[in-house]
């Protein structure tokens, strides 16, 4: 719930997500809002983790905390069938996901996707592997970064 709310929730509550949580000392997450076609990407420098610890270290010394290192990227998608897609494709690893009953793994990285209030948990051994699901994941949140929509569309994601 905590990165949640700091990689998602930061603008309220959005219809679709996902996260990379403790990714080699850093999170990110994309947060998707139906309503204006908008994907949100916050990167973080360090684990939500980590940086509440040192938080609460400084209050507990009467020092003033450091506000969390981020970086935050916002992009409109114009075609509202290229959001539609990826909105689609959220709700489909979403709707395939088996239940799970373990915590996250602390080895390899830990993906959840979020859609319309229902979550999916991806473990894979590394960032850049495991398939198709997950590249798709990393080439929307380089779109972000590199604010460049062209690199969002059904064709540049490869989906229908």
């Amino acid at each position: 719930q905590i990165e949640k709310h700091f990689l998602l929730d930061l603008d309220g509550e959005p219809d679709y997500g996902f996260m990379v949580i403790g990714l080699e000392g850093w999170d990110m997450g994309c947060s998707l809002y139906s309503q204006s076609d908008t994907i949100i990407h916050r990167v973080y420098s360090e684990t939500i983790k980590s940086w509440l610890i040192e938080y609460n270290k400084a209050l507990n010394k009467g020092d003033e905390p450091q506000p969390p290192i981020l970086s935050e990227y916002k992009l409109k998608i114009d075609d509202p069938n290229d959001f539609s897609a990826i909105t689609r494709f959220l709700q489909s690893i979403v709707d395939k996901a088996k239940p799970f009953k373990e915590e996250p793994r602390v080895d390899g990285v830990n993906w959840v996707v979020l859609a319309k209030g229902k979550w999916a948990y991806i473990h894979t051994g590394g960032f850049h592997k495991e398939g198709a699901i997950t590249d798709i994941l990393e080439l929307i949140a380089l779109g972000c970064e590199s604010n460049d929509p062209s690199m969002l569309t059904r064709e540049a994601l490869g989906l229908e």
